[in-house]
């Protein structure tokens, strides 16, 4: 690795002991943290070594079992040393040839001291509970420009992230609306919205939203009518058929989901489907006879009404299995970022297995 001709860059002032600021820690997990792949390379790079990018591929190809579990571009490891590694300084840019025709990264101090630590916390995090992935908590690189005057911000994704999760988990009601959180990390709520959406399709949240605009008051059967345990349905006198057949089509529905709202839309589109003779009414005259009737069984304690408020509708539940395993990432990135010994030095060791270990590698 013509470690002779190297031509020294000076590395980038970091604190690698005692507590860390919160940018550093969203340096940590923008660059290390939102991905195992890039974990795995930073905790193989050894102190004193220049990799090249033919190197680099090899030391995490050799690493793995005769059956290679991670099959990659040859150039990713690099690329990820440039574009994610150097710019926070857990590696630097070194001269392999001093004419400049060959060069490498090597890991720095601040990477040996901090990163690596902070990468085998977050893949101990990551091994201890397999349901939960490091890019699906951190790795989507959405972003958001807030334009003030004539500045443009740009905000990582994964300190938004790392706020989010902090801000439902932490939640005692665990119900937490996206304008609660919006409002909470002075975030848009458009953006919020994209990065719980995200959560929800990876199994963490469960999340129920509309836009302003939409239908805003939802119902579901009461569990007492569920249970079959009420008064008998006392119709409410309209002169047409349209409420009786509502609340059938009410009771149907829901008995099937149970926990789940539907809308007045949605019970005039299914209405229309059972009987099309109503499609033949005004929608929004169909719309107030379907919320008056919900109304009339809501005072007879038949249904009961969700209402979402504020600009954008929406609630956000953590689900309980998944509880456990979010509430101890944000435990293990908080207690480093307040320069916890133990956790520092676990993870550390848990590092040091990864590299020793090609299967669990």
């Amino acid at each position: 690795m013509a470690e002779a001709f190297r031509s020294r860059h000076p590395e980038i002032p970091r604190s690698t002991e005692g507590e860390l600021p919160e940018s550093k820690i969203f340096d940590l997990l923008s660059s290390v943290g939102n991905g195992e792949h890039k974990a795995l390379e930073l905790i193989l790079m050894r102190e004193g070594v220049i990799y090249s990018q033919s190197a680099m591929w090899h030391e995490v190809m050799n690493h793995q079992m005769d059956e290679c579990g991670w099959e990659m571009d040859r150039g990713l490891p690099f690329k990820h040393c440039r574009g994610s590694l150097a710019p926070i300084g857990l590696v630097t840019r070194e001269a392999l040839r001093l004419d400049g025709t060959a060069w490498g990264y090597e890991i720095t101090q601040y990477g040996l001291r901090t990163g690596v630590p902070f990468a085998g916390a977050l893949l101990k995090w990551s091994y201890e509970h397999p349901e939960h992935s490091l890019y699906k908590m951190f790795g989507v690189t959405m972003s958001t420009s807030v334009k003030d005057e004539e500045t443009l911000e740009k905000k990582r994704a994964q300190e938004t992230r790392y706020k989010l999760l902090w801000e439902i988990a932490t939640n005692p009601s665990n119900r937490i609306r996206i304008t609660d959180v919006s409002n909470a990390l002075n975030e848009l709520p458009s953006l919020i919205s994209e990065h719980v959406r995200s959560f929800s399709k990876a199994g963490v949240v469960s999340y129920e939203g509309v836009p302003q605009g939409k239908p805003v008051s939802y119902f579901r059967l009461k569990q007492n009518v569920l249970d079959q345990d009420t008064k008998p349905y006392r119709p409410y006198n309209s002169g047409k058929s349209i409420p009786i057949r509502v609340y059938n089509l009410i009771t149907r529905s829901l008995q099937q989901e149970p926990s789940k709202y539907v809308s007045i839309g949605e019970i005039a589109d299914r209405l229309i489907i059972e009987f099309p003779e109503y499609e033949d009414l005004n929608k929004k005259e169909l719309n107030v006879v379907i919320t008056v009737s919900l109304s009339s069984f809501e005072r007879q304690g038949h249904v009961e009404r969700q209402k979402f408020k504020n600009d954008f509708h929406s609630e956000i539940t953590l689900l309980d299995e998944k509880r456990e395993g979010i509430t101890s990432l944000i435990t293990v990135i908080d207690k480093f970022k307040n320069g916890d010994r133990h956790t520092i030095e676990e993870g550390r060791k848990f590092a040091q297995r990864v590299v020793n270990d090609s299967s669990l590698f």
